[in-house]
């Protein structure tokens, strides 16, 4: 198996491809990377797998028609409306993103803002920092009832 990163940042390599995480992908699939994204037409017939993310080139039709190989596509990231074609389904390749991963933790930050929005921790914080530490009582401090 071969497999594909189609990504050019160097601080979004490192964030999602630790060195433990491409020796995961190589125990299973010879991988490599793809920095010339106008390559990727050239290139693409001869990977089974491609792994996108935030700014990888988009699969074109005229991309996906080369893509004789691929049966994989795994974007890492959420929607995949910018990066895939919708010919993409007429096609036998799986289709993924992190919707779900993400979802979550997207989930996680809106309550935690809910909750510091609700006992309005920033006015407190800045309080604080005016030096109002001294007055601190259920008639100077924000959110206490």
């Amino acid at each position: 198996m071969k497999s594909l990163i189609a990504l050019n940042n160097t601080k979004l390599k490192e964030l999602l491809f630790s060195d433990e995480t491409i020796n995961h992908l190589k125990h299973f699939s010879e991988v490599e990377w793809l920095d010339d994204y106008d390559a990727l037409a050239d290139v693409i017939d001869a990977y089974d797998a491609c792994i996108t993310s935030w700014g990888s080139p988009r699969f074109t039709p005229k991309v996906l028609n080369k893509a004789e190989n691929l049966k994989f596509i795994g974007h890492g990231a959420g929607t995949i409306v910018p990066y895939i074609d919708e010919q993409v389904f007429q096609k036998d390749i799986t289709v993924v993103n992190a919707n779900y991963v993400l979802s979550r933790a997207a989930a996680e930050g809106t309550v935690a803002m809910m909750a510091a929005a609700s006992y309005r921790l920033l006015d407190y914080s800045q309080m604080l920092k005016d030096g109002g530490w001294a007055d601190n009582d259920v008639e100077n401090v924000p959110g206490v009832c």
